[in-house]
């Protein structure tokens, strides 16, 4: 876990895991940093001054994010108002026009979808595993089918002599709790990517495209685990819990693969019942390492927000 914020205002090693000092305003860490052992912050050109606690003035500068863009600095932290570098009015030292969007409405957003999250994770586990044991039945029913019209070309498969309706109807159900899943994960994803955006944090990839990468074919095999490490800090040990869940949910997808394959293959059926049931042990564990994630990303935020963590 990151250390224990201090309880005085000042300069302290970044928590966050870069070469510098983040300012601690004596509730949140904020989002200015300066060399290690360097002067106190002084205010960038064009503005009023610093404020007394060494930090700049209210005011547009470039966005830290690189955007190309200017940021409004509201003389605490970095808020989520960008406005062209060329817009009129939006040299340093002016007012914020427009709505001017609330960080701390994106953390409680995120905060909401992340129990939302939670939630359904507790189903979508035994859901996932009933899926993969009634695909590999209903396919190794169908597999005799299947061979006979490979060895056979001309002759098309009639898979309805071996249809199962209560198999059908258990696969349907279980896609459908996957779905939901899934939907909510992707908004809690993109939503605790903003938030960690607009805090400062270093992120390879916009937010959103982190979260929609999980069904981008080919990149949804790394991009959502880069994404979901980067919102914590580099020394963070909840890094660890999101390798175990990336780790377990790759391997879980590759052995549901490996048994439909098995079975429709006519594979025996001892081998395709071991499958299907390691397949399914880690559906299981594999959401709950979700729901651990989950949970951890969101104390992270909590605490650099200084706000209570919301438990499940």
């Amino acid at each position: 876990m990151p250390p224990t914020p201090p309880t005085e205002p000042g300069w302290y090693p970044d928590p966050w895991g870069t070469d510098a000092e983040r300012h601690f305003d004596g509730r949140a860490w904020g989002t200015v940093t300066r060399p290690v052992g360097g002067p106190d912050a002084a205010a960038p050109p064009g503005s009023t001054g610093p404020s007394p606690d060494g930090l700049p003035a209210p005011a547009w500068y470039p966005d830290p994010a690189g955007s190309g863009s200017l940021r409004w600095w509201d003389g605490r932290a970095w808020t989520g108002h960008l406005v062209s570098s060329t817009a009129p009015g939006a040299a340093p030292g002016s007012a914020p026009f427009g709505p001017t969007v609330q960080t701390e409405a994106v953390r409680q957003r995120a905060s909401g979808l992340a129990r939302a999250a939670r939630s359904l994770l507790l189903v979508a586990g035994p859901a996932l595993a009933a899926q993969v044991v009634a695909t590999a039945i209903a396919l190794h029913r169908m597999s005799p089918q299947f061979l006979d019209a490979m060895r056979n070309p001309p002759n098309q498969p009639d898979f309805t002599t071996s249809a199962d309706p209560t198999l059908s109807l258990i696969s349907n159900l279980a896609g459908l709790v996957l779905l939901a899943t899934g939907i909510v994960f992707i908004l809690w994803l993109g939503n605790a990517g903003r938030y960690a955006w607009e805090r400062g944090m270093p992120l390879r990839r916009p937010p959103w495209f982190g979260a929609w990468s999980l069904i981008i074919p080919v990149v949804q095999w790394w991009f959502p685990y880069r994404a979901t490490i980067d919102l914590l800090p580099a020394d963070h040990a909840g890094r660890r819990l999101v390798a175990r869940w990336w780790t377990l949910w790759i391997a879980t997808g590759i052995l549901q693969v490996a048994t439909s394959i098995a079975a429709l293959l006519g594979g025996g059926m001892p081998f395709v019942v071991v499958l299907a049931t390691v397949a399914a042990v880690l559906a299981l564990v594999a959401a709950f390492a979700a729901r651990a994630v989950v949970a951890t990303v969101e104390a992270a935020h909590a605490e650099l927000a200084g706000a209570p963590a919301q438990s499940s």
